[in-house]
């Protein structure tokens, strides 16, 4: 399966927000830059089956932001909020076992960290920069199907930064 994840839009300031967190949104540049994401991620033809988001507001824009210009559907799951690791998001997958694609769209830390243990077979793992509205690919094999752990079963295909996003959007 071929795994895309996508760390959230520019979002407000979370120390000034007045309210819950969960409710903070993108702002108007974290919009742009999710639709020359979106363009560009397109243009590849990354062809995700689905997105599957977590619930908070500013992730669930930048999965219909992206579904948008991709063509295809979108999904909430809790599991996704943060605090997400390599259990839950093994668990997340598991509802699309057959998918070629899917993508997934949430937090820092959590998708930093769980990118470096997905490519890591070391006790520490990789250490990856996700800038807000980066999309890394990872294809991950299928033995961790029989072992419960995604850990150490994925390849790095690419990074792809914001920055370099609108440079090849233009």
């Amino acid at each position: 399966m071929r795994l895309y994840l996508v760390r959230h839009g520019e979002a407000g300031d979370s120390t000034t927000w007045q309210g819950d967190d969960a409710l903070r949104p993108m702002t108007e540049e974290g919009f742009k830059e999710i639709k020359k994401v979106g363009k560009v991620l397109a243009a590849m033809g990354t062809g995700p089956e689905v997105i599957i988001t977590s619930p908070l507001v500013r992730a669930r824009q930048t999965a219909d932001t992206l579904a948008k210009k991709l063509s295809v559907p979108v999904e909430e799951d809790e599991r996704l909020a943060p605090g997400c690791d390599l259990g839950k998001l093994a668990g997340v997958l598991a509802k699309y076992g057959s998918a070629r694609a899917v993508m997934v769209t949430g937090h820092n830390p959590d998708f930093a960290e769980m990118v470096g243990d997905l490519i890591s077979v070391s006790q520490a793992p990789a250490q990856v920069a996700m800038k807000k509205g980066a999309c890394v690919c990872v294809d991950i094999s299928v033995p961790h199907r029989s072992h419960g752990t995604l850990a150490g079963h994925g390849v790095l295909e690419w990074l792809l930064t914001p920055g370099m996003a609108r440079a090849l959007s233009h």
